[in-house]
């Protein structure tokens, strides 16, 4: 999910060819879909991507495969990010080079935004009807496409490794990442009205994930570099550009989720949080008894929807196995656990 130790893992965990996963099926197509998603990013090189559907008036039943089995057609390499806008949904196939383009709620396929074989797209935000952004973890560049056409229409020099993409405050933000062996701490500005770019300077290296809190400050996750696990949260005002706070953490930061009264971070030790009024961090806020992970499960991915106000924790597991989704009170009590396809990484509703 957005992040490139994501794809380390999966590289580490491939042996040779693995077979398709065997997912139950218990639940049946219908004509709409209105309820939870799971985006299963499947592993690296291996086609093995899918997207899972929750029926909340079922009991969150699970149909699995549901873009392929609505479709016929396979989602491809690591599906890395979704856009939703309105009835439409894009996901976002980073070795695939491609945008699907799906209505919704009957999960049909539009059509395709096809990028160049040097793109590896990671997320894509719509600035308006006709123009939208996509960024990508190589070829330097960030590309503009027409959303209504699906054409490509133009790209801007970007510095390689980009992750993370928020729209806030008439700019699109992009955090620029590391790759081993390499160094960034830079935070990129876009204007979307001339495609002028401006870059920040981070306290830290390796910017990935990225949230907005209630309170409009955007909360930056800084990874360190692959060989320590030195990561901070960082805290920019989207108005004046200004960092505000850096809150050092212990373990490698995978992401991050604005919760009303805290920011609830992953990470490869637990699931901690930091309070916004103190910026206090919580170490094992949830440790990993309380999710029944073992010490070998990779928690992943979390996620805060903020109608039910629910919280989100994915467990990824370790390497070409099934994961589960774990789902939290605000306090952090567990609800339900469930099941899901490789590496469940991005999560939303459509209601």
């Amino acid at each position: 999910m957005k992040r490139w130790a994501g794809c380390v893992l999966l590289c580490l965990a491939l042996t040779g060819c693995v077979p398709e996963p065997d997912f139950p099926e218990e639940g049946a197509l219908q004509a709409e879909y209105r309820g939870l998603f799971i985006l299963n990013e499947g592993q690296w090189n291996q086609s093995n991507a899918t997207l899972d559907f929750y029926d909340p008036q079922k009991g969150y039943a699970r149909t699995s495969e549901v873009f392929y089995r609505t479709n016929g057609e396979r989602l491809g390499d690591v599906a890395n990010s979704v856009l939703l806008d309105a009835d439409t949904l894009y996901i976002v196939m980073n070795n695939t080079q491609l945008i699907y383009k799906v209505q919704m709620p009957s999960l049909r396929l539009l059509g395709r935004i096809s990028l160049p074989a040097a793109a590896s797209p990671r997320e894509m935000v719509k600035v308006s009807p006709t123009k939208a952004y996509i960024n990508s973890l190589l070829g330097g560049q960030l590309y503009v496409a027409n959303p209504q056409t699906l054409q490509v229409t133009a790209s801007v020099p970007l510095p390689d490794h980009a992750e993370s993409m928020v729209y806030v405050e008439g700019r699109v933000f992009i955090t620029l990442g590391n790759y081993p062996g390499t160094v960034n701490s830079q935070l990129a500005v876009v204007d979307p009205q001339t495609d002028a770019v401006q870059l920040l300077t981070l306290p830290i290296q390796n910017p990935g994930p990225m949230a907005l809190q209630p309170d409009g400050q955007l909360a930056i996750g800084c990874r360190g570099n692959y060989l320590n696990t030195n990561s901070a949260v960082c805290w920019l005002d989207p108005q004046t550009l200004a960092f505000t706070d850096t809150v050092y953490i212990n373990g490698y930061l995978y992401d991050l989720a604005a919760l009303p009264d805290r920011l609830v971070l992953s990470s490869d030790h637990d699931i901690s949080s930091v309070r916004y009024a103190d910026k206090i961090v919580e170490y094992a806020w949830i440790d990993r008894a309380r999710l029944g992970a073992r010490s070998t499960d990779l928690l992943y991915a979390v996620h805060w929807d903020d109608l039910a106000q629910e919280l989100y924790v994915t467990n990824a597991g370790y390497g070409a196995q099934n994961g589960k989704c774990h789902v939290l009170t605000p306090d952090g009590q567990l609800l339900r656990t469930l099941s899901t396809g490789i590496f469940p990484g991005t999560l939303f509703w459509y209601r």
